[in-house]
């Protein structure tokens, strides 16, 4: 890669992400990147930009697997499944333990971002050794919320439409109401979807809608993709930095100070 590449590569890295983002050479055609995102013992991101069969790719090499086995990590079943909805709705690819995506110094910044989230979204995956019993898991969504948005948020919000009655776990007023829904199940996971397409789509209501996941609950793979498809943000637990950065960019948290 010439300097000139370099600089464009590094552009559309900043561009993408942030400009704070860097390039650390490592040999020949290989770069570390550094972003300053952190895994959740405070370790970054371990992600390499380097050439491989001629193409531009970045790559974990593999670090966030590794990660998660020192953490006596197993890849169980259900971990595997919803690995595989992560890395498919991050638009990344995964090869012999490694997450990699293909990238131009057109796209990079994107693809970049693509690989943070996917990083990230499976490093959350240590938290499916969660203690609580299952059926308290919305109540932690909800308590997660009103930490955030105090008395703005409405629980168990019935909304009418037509002759059907449909229910959002947490709703919060603003110009474009939010609407959160918790899966803790299988069921739940159905009932959130219908209730997505039915008001967005049959009623035509604006309103932005945010999804917890419990990890720990046995759901049918292709509910899941349909509702990664369907919902505007969706998290796995309940991460409460990254509802945070959710919110402020939302603009929810400036009124709520």
């Amino acid at each position: 890669m010439t300097s000139t590449d370099i600089v464009r590569m590094t552009e559309s890295l900043r561009n993408g992400v942030c400009s704070t983002i860097s390039l650390e050479p490592m040999g020949s055609d290989r770069y570390l990147v550094h972003t300053g995102f952190t895994l959740p013992d405070g370790d970054e991101l371990h992600l390499v930009l380097k050439k491989k069969d001629g193409r531009w790719i970045i790559t974990d090499d593999a670090h966030t697997l590794m990660w998660l086995s020192y953490e006596d990590f197993n890849l169980s079943e259900t971990r595997k499944t919803i690995l595989d909805v992560t890395l498919s709705s991050n638009n990344v690819l995964f090869d012999d333990g490694r997450i990699y995506i293909d990238c131009t110094d057109k796209d990079a910044g994107q693809c970049l971002m693509s690989m943070i989230q996917a990083v990230l979204q499976t490093a959350d995956l240590l938290y499916l050794t969660r203690n609580n019993v299952r059926n308290t898991y919305t109540d932690d969504v909800k308590q997660l919320m009103s930490n955030a948005l105090g008395n703005r948020c409405v629980f168990d919000k019935h909304i009418h439409y037509g002759e059907e009655d449909y229910v959002v776990d947490v709703f919060v007023e603003a110009p474009t109401p939010l609407y959160v829904f918790s899966i803790p199940n299988n069921d739940r996971c159905k009932d959130a979807l219908i209730t997505i397409l039915a008001l967005s789509l049959e009623a035509n209501m604006e309103f932005t809608s945010l999804t917890f996941v419990d990890q720990t609950a046995s759901i049918v793979k292709e509910n899941l993709v349909k509702l990664t498809n369907r919902t505007d943000k969706l998290f796995y637990n309940t991460p409460a930095d990254e509802l945070q950065r959710f919110l402020g960019r939302a603009g929810l948290l400036s009124s709520n100070a």
